[in-house]
């Protein structure tokens, strides 16, 4: 019976040393992978533009001031709706009264006083840009801060411009694997990179020989990934 007994114990000693080393090296093991970078850009059309414009006259009496601006943006407005745009398209965002400091003002001087009103269009219809922009300047619109160049169906290209950057990435991760001897596995790890929206990809009112005197640009969408891929073979014990 004591015979016996050591041997069992001898036996579970040998298997436990045995098994130690396996379990060891699946702890440790790192697969060999490749880690690239893909990138996709996608162009298209115009689908809109969005017009932030200003009307702003100034003048010692506030009140002239205000109805020389209001009689301004209805001129505006009128010149919007020439231009195709709906109602719901022209929006009155803000309007601000602030003192205009002369340093060569004299004393006593009556002060001189700014009034602005900040007017939103959005225009659908990109062919009628210059109609839109001939038109504002034509009623007195002094002020064309900001113009936005949209796509139509933004998200539609933001999803073409990923998908464009995955295949870009898997591309380069089996060209790499290919001169290496391998083949890729799944990916193990993916990250999407930040990047501005739309973005002209040529300038949106290029003079041209055309009836209207201008030319709708284009927008490119960008996206960026970086993917890191497992090569097989992988030389670990557990694949």
């Amino acid at each position: 019976m004591k015979a016996r007994h050591g041997v069992w114990i001898a036996v579970l000693f040998a298997t436990g040393l045995g098994v130690a080393p396996a379990a060891f090296a699946v702890g440790v093991c790192t697969p060999r992978s490749v880690g690239v970078t893909g990138r996709g850009e996608v162009r298209t059309a115009v689908g809109l533009y969005v017009f932030h414009v200003g009307i702003a006259y100034r003048n010692t009496d506030i009140r002239a001031a205000n109805a020389a601006v209001d009689k301004a943006s209805v001129r505006a407005v009128n010149a919007a709706r020439r231009a195709g745009l709906s109602k719901a398209d022209i929006q009155s965002t803000r309007v601000t009264i602030s003192p205009v400091y002369d340093a060569k003002a004299k004393a006593g001087e009556a002060p001189v006083y700014e009034v602005t009103r900040t007017i939103t269009l959005t225009l659908r219809h990109p062919a009628n840009y210059g109609k839109l922009v001939e038109g504002l300047i034509g009623v007195g619109v002094n002020r064309i801060a900001d113009i936005e160049a949209r796509p139509a169906d933004p998200q539609a290209l933001a999803d073409r411009a990923l998908a464009a950057a995955v295949a870009d990435a898997r591309h380069k991760a089996q060209r790499i694997a290919a001169g290496l001897g391998v083949r890729i596995g799944p990916a193990l790890e993916v990250n999407e990179h930040s990047y501005p929206g739309p973005r002209p990809a040529m300038m949106n009112a290029l003079r041209s020989g055309n009836a209207g005197g201008y030319e709708p640009g284009r927008l490119a969408v960008t996206a960026i990934i970086s993917a890191r891929f497992a090569l097989s073979p992988s030389g670990c014990p557990h694949t």
